[in-house]
């Protein structure tokens, strides 16, 4: 063997690679701005080439005698680990968003406050960020059904409300299984087209539909979304 270098120097050599890289990857994953997002599979991924690099090229071009089948197995094992960290990586720093919509309860008196509550779940295993058109960042909006039976349906209705907004892109950070909540108030008044309707109760069913947009064309393109039914009726 060229140079003095040996098979169990080699691997040492290769264990402090793996450790010092460990100890940093360890570093970035809990570190609350990078690790977060694809920069971890990216990391992973590197690193991973990186020792097979070194590994199969360099450490055979110094001269080290390998068995070829022992190499053959050795490339093929590492190059499976990578693809399966790398898959496994993707997965587990994946943005996993749920958006929940609820109301207070299903049924109202005509005139009556409606209490609606948006939460934003971040079900993934890393903190993540995104961003909203909005200041708020969700957007609310309450239609009345004027259809019945099963024709019920967001085609069959015309919008009566919308949460106040503030367009304003901004940028929002939710740690791993924690919620981003925005509550809102329905009063049951007629704020899109009061005029054209006149009309300020309704007795009926109403469609309540919340999502988060993601450009000023806030019906073209949405983080997520949710929708339910609610039912006025008359006292």
């Amino acid at each position: 063997m060229r140079g003095g270098r040996t098979w169990k120097s080699w691997l040492q050599e290769l264990a402090v690679l793996g450790f010092v890289y460990s100890v940093f990857f360890a570093l970035i994953v809990n570190s609350t701005f990078f690790g977060t997002g694809y920069f971890t599979v990216f990391l992973v991924a590197g690193v991973l080439l990186l020792g097979t690099g070194y590994l199969v090229f360099l450490g055979l071009s110094i001269g080290i005698r390998v068995n070829k089948l022992y190499s053959t197995i050795l490339a093929c094992t590492l190059i499976a680990v990578i693809a399966v960290a790398y898959v496994g990586t993707s997965i587990l720093t994946s943005p996993k968003w749920k958006l929940i919509l609820e109301t207070n309860k299903p049924t109202y008196d005509l005139g009556e406050n409606v209490l609606i509550t948006v939460a934003l779940e971040n079900q993934g295993y890393f903190s993540q960020s995104f961003s909203s058109a909005l200041a708020n960042p969700v957007l609310v909006s309450v239609n009345f059904e004027y259809g019945s039976g099963n024709s019920l349906s967001a085609a069959n209705s015309y919008s009566v409300w919308y949460s106040p907004r503030q367009w304003n892109e901004s940028t929002f950070a939710i740690p791993a299984g924690q919620a981003l909540t925005r509550t809102f108030v329905w009063n049951q008044t007629n704020t899109v087209w009061p005029k054209a309707w006149n009309t300020t109760y309704m007795e009926g069913t109403y469609f309540v539909y919340a999502f988060i947009p993601i450009n000023g064309e806030y019906f073209e393109s949405s983080l997520a979304e949710a929708s339910l039914y609610i039912n006025v009726t008359g006292t």
